[in-house]
């Protein structure tokens, strides 16, 4: 705002700046042996001044070109100005600066004298009725100059006008925005409350249900029920490895008293043999006894023979010993058989048992879908914790959601406290600026026809 009071200000200053270039001075003057007008233009430059001047002469066709390699001075050559004279003259011009202000010097020469009010005064008011065109031309064009700049400089009001509606609708379309995005973050609280609601209302049911679940399954105890049966199952092995144990120790024995029986027999044979041989050793002493032969041959004889049915009853006393041994071997494996067979009946027993007991446990668990419930235990399990989970998620959205609409509304409140005040009162502001430019136009333009007048 201070900014645009001082632009006012300027413009305002440049007003009374053109309105003092009524005022001008035109004096006659004499520099170089050149004789002719001097003119003081209050509030131009030497640049607008020279710049408007050779525009002028352009007019008339004028070539011009500078007199001085410093190019301070200018001529006009050979330019045709029938109000001045009826023949083409040389015009030197140049423009200083005097402060603030600038000055410039023209003189027409008619090619043996320039123009005066003493030496030519038929033509003196004719070359002063060009002087004060020219400086009709430069106080225009500097008119024409501050005509555009406030004319630009309104329209740059209006465009910031303009700019500052198009903020405001900005602003309330923003703000509409905002309530459209405050009134879905409640719509989407609502919905996760309702979400939660329900969500609430699974976890009561997948609660009941794994607890009775649980409950049933604790009655059940369908681990300690497989670990029943894999323990029968090793049981079982141990009891059929202990039977193919004994039914080896059995054949085993079986064959050791088919070797004994064997045996035996072959003994009683050859005991038999023996008392053959006895009897016949024996008769073969009665023979000998009876034969008459010498005495003496005969006792060795009987002595031989003796010695044989000695050898002969050691050798069947130790066959039957052995025998009644090995039969008494026989005996002991027989009943050692006996007592494995029985073992063997009884863990037999015990596996069929067994197998029993494993084959209702597993009807039980089968029965009771124990696995499958079990999993569904556990399938519940993971759900219910989801459920937490996304209630968990759902109360930190609607959190994250009261947060955003709390903001929203904030900003609107900020918007509509301050924002669209400020606003209005800027746009209040460049409308009076507006206004206000437009009547400076209206002044500098009629000052600008004053001046059009002139020339």
């Amino acid at each position: 705002m201070k900014s645009l009071i001082l632009t006012i200000i300027i413009i305002s200053s440049v007003f009374v700046d053109l309105l003092a270039q009524i005022k001008y001075e035109v004096k006659e003057t004499e520099q170089n042996i050149r004789k002719g007008f001097e003119v003081l233009l209050p509030g131009s430059t030497v640049k607008d001044a020279d710049l408007s001047l050779r525009e002028f002469l352009k007019v008339y066709k004028a070539k011009i070109e500078y007199t001085d390699k410093n190019k301070i001075e200018s001529m006009a050559m050979q330019t045709l100005i029938p109000a001045v004279n009826t023949t083409p003259i040389d015009l030197y011009f140049n423009t200083i600066s005097i402060g603030t202000d600038a000055k410039f010097y023209l003189y027409f020469n008619l090619g043996d004298l320039y123009i005066t009010l003493k030496g030519t005064p038929e033509k003196y008011v004719a070359a002063l009725s060009i002087v004060n065109q020219v400086v009709g031309k430069i106080a225009a064009d500097k008119a024409q100059f501050q005509v555009d700049s406030v004319s630009n400089f309104e329209k740059s009001l209006e465009k910031d006008l303009e700019g500052l509606a198009n903020d405001k609708k900005s602003i309330e379309s923003s703000m509409e925005k905002n309530k459209k995005s405050v009134s879905e973050n409640e719509l989407k609280i609502k919905e996760n409350e309702r979400a939660i609601e329900k969500n609430k209302s699974d976890q009561t049911t997948f609660l009941a249900q794994i607890t009775s679940e649980k409950t049933f399954l604790a009655s059940m105890n369908p681990d300690a029920l497989k670990e029943r049966i894999k323990s029968i199952d090793g049981e079982v092995k141990d009891l059929q490895k202990s039977n193919e144990k004994a039914n080896d120790d059995i054949a085993s024995k079986k064959g050791k008293i088919t070797m004994s029986v064997s045996v035996i027999t072959s003994s009683k044979t050859l005991i038999e043999s023996n008392n053959k041989q006895i009897e016949t050793i024996k008769t073969q002493k009665s023979v000998d006894a009876g034969s008459g032969l010498d005495p003496k041959a005969v006792k060795e004889r009987v002595k031989v023979l003796e010695d044989q049915q000695k050898d002969l009853v050691k050798s069947n006393e130790k066959l039957m010993s052995d025998n009644v041994k090995s039969e008494g071997d026989i005996q002991t494996m027989k009943s050692e058989i006996l007592t494995t067979n029985n073992q063997i009946q009884v863990r037999q027993t015990n596996i069929q048992s067994k197998s029993k007991e494993k084959f209702d446990l597993e009807q039980k668990i089968s029965n009771n879908n124990l696995d499958d419930r079990m999993r569904k235990v556990d399938e519940m399990q993971k759900s219910y914790e989801k459920l937490q989970k996304d209630q968990e998620k759902f109360a930190k959205e609607i959190d994250v959601e009261k947060a955003e609409i709390d903001n929203l509304k904030l900003e609107n409140k900020s918007k509509e406290t301050v924002n669209i005040p400020d606003n209005l009162k800027a746009q209040s502001i460049k409308k009076v600026d507006i206004e206000k430019a437009k009547l400076d136009l209206q002044k500098v333009k009629s000052i600008q026809q004053t001046y059009m007048d002139m020339k």
